[in-house]
């Protein structure tokens, strides 16, 4: 039994990815110029993506984190102002 090619397989997932990824980062992007609140829920039905997804990317995860802060006036860490 043929179980694929491991190194196709591996690309396939890499480039879904990073597509993922690329609309998430868009999803921000849109949602910053739209003025829209910055939450996971949101960016998730925005992007297309998981939940799941947002959550295990850390630099998504951090920007999103970011920026929410951000609306609400949180003052970031290690900032002196």
């Amino acid at each position: 039994m043929n179980r694929g090619n491991p190194h196709n397989l591996r690309a396939a997932a890499a480039a879904k990815s990073a597509a993922a990824k690329a609309r998430a980062e868009q999803g921000l992007r849109d949602m910053v110029r739209r003025g829209d609140p910055i939450t996971f829920r949101g960016l998730a039905k925005t992007a297309g993506v998981s939940l799941d997804f947002l959550y295990r990317n850390t630099e998504i995860r951090h920007r999103v984190e970011q920026l929410r802060d951000q609306q609400r006036g949180t003052p970031l860490w290690g900032c002196s102002a």
